[in-house]
């Protein structure tokens, strides 16, 4: 820190100041109240004419004076000269570009999505039931309109849940799962979707409902959307992306990467990608459960190659796997869990 006189450009004006070093930038205040910023390269120091005033001009025209010549040559002229040095190196550039930019992708690799776990797994249950509150009350005004499900279907859906599945997993965090149905196109062009909010609403989708042969599909499909809420995805990919919005306006400065957050939290849950992670996560937690409810996980297998079916029918419209990425390999494991159903032996993780 510096003190001295600031003098306005082409003025009388003069106050008294402190010039304070960062980094690379430069602040200078008075009465703690910051008048002129700026990078420390950008400032035109004159020479030393032994303890004479040393007058440092600014970007703007404005310039410092003082008397502590020893500190500029010290810290000011040094700093700024390893920096001209720096820049004018074009290896150490190169490698500077190339240090931050394996740190930024390892912060958004690594770093988001483990402190998003970890916050995703602190989050009071209140936090869960205000979003999905906000979540499905976005997602009824804009995106689905009523079910056109008979009540009979319904029940039947109802009541399996309740006396099959539920018993399976009420007493797991305390989550309150409930089933919802909701009708959902596009273009006139009926959606097949399920998916879970994070206090435990499931919503089933019509043309989900109609695609699937059995209710043991609907089951497999509803243990997979359990297994989201139960390992808490779906909150940590709302952390994560609010995280990465807020890096990346931090990095980029604009403002416009704001916008990210306040879309909309329903958007998210029906449109964003869970990573391969999660995927086998709740694919696993199905399976594991399907056996404990005596289902043959051969049924997740046949309801996942249908829905692949439908999507390649019309690929312009989002489906189940436009959120549920799906590949050979999960389907694999699937048939390979239905496998040791059938022989009744323990199936190792592969």
């Amino acid at each position: 820190m510096i003190e001295g006189i600031l003098y306005k450009q082409n003025s009388t004006t003069n106050q008294k100041v402190v010039l304070i070093l960062e980094e690379t930038n430069f602040l200078i205040k008075a009465n703690e109240e910051v008048n002129f910023e700026g990078l420390v390269s950008e400032l035109i120091i004159s020479n030393r004419l032994g303890n004479t005033k040393r007058v440092i001009t600014l970007k703007n025209g404005d310039s410092f004076s003082t008397f502590e010549n020893d500190f500029i040559d010290e810290h000011l002229l040094k700093k700024r000269n390893l920096l001209y040095k720096f820049e004018k190196n074009i290896l150490l550039v190169l490698v500077s570009i190339i240090i931050t930019a394996l740190f930024t992708f390892s912060i958004f690799k690594w770093g988001i999505p483990i402190v998003s776990e970890k916050i995703a797994h602190i989050i009071p249950h209140e936090a869960n039931e205000l979003i999905s509150n906000e979540s499905i009350e976005f997602l009824d005004k804009h995106i689905f309109t009523k079910t056109k499900l008979s009540k009979e279907t319904q029940k039947k859906i109802l009541t399996n849940f309740n006396k099959k599945i539920l018993p399976l997993i009420q007493n797991e965090e305390n989550i309150k799962y409930k089933i919802i149905f909701r009708n959902w196109k596009i273009k006139d062009k009926s959606i097949a979707n399920a998916f879970a909010l994070p206090n435990g609403n499931i919503i089933l989708t019509d043309e989900f409902i109609k695609l699937s042969s059995n209710q043991n599909e609907i089951d497999s499909v509803i243990l997979h959307e359990v297994g989201h809420v139960y390992f808490k995805h779906g909150m940590q990919r709302l952390t994560q992306s609010t995280f990465t919005a807020l890096i990346t306006m931090y990095i980029t400065g604009d403002l416009s990467s704001f916008a990210q957050i306040g879309v909309g939290f329903g958007s998210l849950f029906i449109s964003s990608n869970y990573s391969r992670n999660h995927e086998l996560q709740a694919d696993l937690y199905s399976f594991e459960k399907m056996i404990e409810a005596k289902i043959d996980p051969i049924h997740f297998a046949n309801i996942m190659e249908k829905l692949s079916t439908e999507e390649i029918k019309d690929s312009n419209t989002i489906k189940y796997l436009s959120s549920h990425p799906q590949s050979q390999d999960r389907v694999f494991k699937a048939k390979y869990y239905s496998n040791c159903f059938n022989q009744k032996i323990e199936c190792k993780e592969i």
